[in-house]
C-alpha cells in the first residue's frame, strides 16, 4: 500500500494496522476495539507526511480529508 515511501517502516506498519482497523470495523468491534476517529501526523516539512497521507486516504474505501499547514520560511 505505502510503496511510493521509502522507509518509515514502523509509521507504515501502524498505519497499516489502523486502516485494518476502518477497513474491518464490525470484525474489530465485536472484540471491542474502537476506530480511530483522527490521525496525526507530525514533523519536519518535507519527510514525506502528505505522501503517506494520500496514500492512506486512497486505501481507506470511506471519504478522508487530509489538512496541511505550510510551514513559514
Amino acid at each position: 500500500m505505502f510503496d511510493k515511501v521509502i522507509g518509515y517502516q514502523d509509521e507504515k506498519l501502524e498505519l497499516s494496522r489502523v486502516l485494518d482497523t476502518i477497513l474491518n470495523e464490525s470484525k474489530y468491534a465485536k472484540i471491542g476495539v474502537k476506530t480511530p476517529r483522527n490521525i496525526l501526523l507530525y514533523g519536519e516539512a518535507g519527510i514525506g507526511k502528505s505522501l503517506l497521507a494520500g496514500e492512506f486516504a486512497k486505501a481507506t474505501e470511506k471519504k478522508i480529508y487530509v489538512i496541511r499547514k505550510d510551514q513559514p520560511n
